[in-house]
């Protein structure tokens, strides 16, 4: 099963895919809207972990039209634990100097979907401001 993180952002989203029977993440990148939507449309994901953050709405609906059940997680301290996992590599220290960390944002995402999944399916809404997700 393929599931995809989406760190949404104003401008910028990003995306990692995990695929469950691997175990590991098969994608990961930056992207706008009109890639997020070519690369839902064009894969085999079952289900979105998205963050609450800016551009989430926009990100719904996308996932909404598609029909793809989404799930949302709160993006408190993802990027602080983004920069600390990516000091810990070169290449890492590479996105950190371009400022491309948003994808592995959305690996965190996944990873703390993946860690305790029945808390973010019971959630009632997908609305970010309910305070269960």
């Amino acid at each position: 099963m393929l599931i995809i993180g989406i760190d949404p952002g104003t401008h910028k989203l990003g995306v990692a895919v995990f695929n469950t029977e691997r175990n590991s993440f098969v994608k990961s990148e930056i992207v706008d809207l009109r890639e997020l939507q070519r690369l839902l449309e064009s894969s085999d994901i079952k289900l979105a972990v998205c963050g609450s953050g800016t551009g989430c709405k926009k990100v719904f609906s996308i996932l909404n039209s598609l029909k793809i059940p989404f799930t949302v997680v709160k993006e408190e301290n993802t990027t602080v634990m983004a920069n600390e996992r990516l000091k810990k590599s070169f290449w890492g220290w590479i996105k950190l100097i371009f400022g491309n960390v948003d994808d592995e944002v959305a690996k965190i995402l996944v990873e703390l979907f993946l860690k305790n999944p029945e808390k973010y399916l019971n959630c009632k809404s997908h609305k970010p401001s309910n305070g269960c997700c």
